[in-house]
Parts: structure tokens; sequence; C-alpha cells
């Protein structure tokens, strides 16, 4: 499920690209039989070309995230867990996901946390200065900040503040404490 989740969420990132060339192909190509102009081949060429760059960029960033999710153990934990933006959480780690680069960082590692606002009201947490990951608005982020610190206490974080209780469930999470 979650290898599915992440190959679609890149096939969207194509959704409107890939058709879009297709058509505009085949529009190029109707227009040329009918008019016989050599010059609507070359620009019929030339949008192939594009087209053929396009889907080898798709098909390598699927190859990308495949490759990315297999060096994940257990990922089928993570359904238990609970979402912050494009991301999955669990108490004890964190499969983090920021502009196609898919990281498992385990919370216990977390040394530091810090908050930066990003484009489209959109924030960004950037965990040991190097693992990115997204986050719709600031009271996702103070929820997902209480979890980690009843996991990890030693966090040191600028920019937020914990909220909630640090139950899992309070990110839609389906893990119950014992």
């Amino acid at each position: 499920m979650i290898k599915k989740y992440y190959q679609s969420l890149h096939s969207l990132k194509y959704s409107l690209v890939l058709p879009g060339f297709t058509f505009l192909i085949f529009v190029v190509a109707f227009i040329r039989d009918k008019r016989k102009e050599p010059f609507l081949t070359g620009v019929l060429m030339v949008l192939v070309v594009l087209l053929m760059i396009l889907m080898f960029f798709y098909y390598l960033g699927k190859i990308r995230i495949s490759k990315q999710l297999k060096a994940i153990e257990n990922i089928d934990e993570y359904k238990k867990g609970g979402m912050v933006d494009q991301s999955w959480i669990l108490e004890y780690r964190i499969l983090a996901y920021h502009q196609g680069v898919i990281q498992e960082v385990l919370v216990k590692d977390i040394r530091s946390m810090v908050v930066q606002e990003g484009q489209h009201g959109k924030y960004t947490f950037i965990f040991n200065d190097s693992i990115r990951m997204s986050c719709q608005d600031l009271s996702e982020g103070r929820r997902l900040l209480a979890i980690l610190l009843k996991t990890n206490p030693s966090i040191q974080y600028t920019g937020l503040t914990p909220e909630g209780d640090g139950r899992i469930q309070s990110l839609g999470g389906k893990e119950y404490e014992s």
C-alpha cells in the first residue's frame, strides 16, 4: 500500500504533462497529414523527442522510489501509524518524504529538529541537519513534536512547541499503546 501511495504520488506529477504532449503530437501529426508541410515533420520529431525525455524521467522516478522503499525493513508497519503531509509516522521511526526523496529515520537517532517556512504555506522539518520532511500546518507539526519528545526527550527543537498528549492517534494512527 505504501509503495503504491508513493508511486501514485509520483504519477500525479506527470498526469497532465504526458497526456498533453501525446495529444499535441497527434494534433501536429493530423495537421501535417492534411497540409503536407515539411516544417511540421520537424516539429513532430522535436515533440516526440521531448515526450521520450519526459517518459525517461517518469520511469526513472518510479525506479528511484522502488529502490528507496526496498531499503526499508518492515515497511508494512507504517500502515498502523499516522501521516504528516506525505510522510508516515510510527512512535519509534519515521518514513520522511520531501521532494521525491524518501528516508527512514529512527526517533531515537534524532538529535535536533528545526522548522522552516516553505512555499505556499507549507513547513519543512529538518532532522539532524540532513533529513527533510514537509508538513501542511504548524498544529500538525506540534502534535508530531509531542510524539517525538515522548519517545526521545533529548531532541533539541527550535521554531515549534509541542502540543497534545504524544499519542500516535493524534496524527490519525491506528496503533494503540498498552
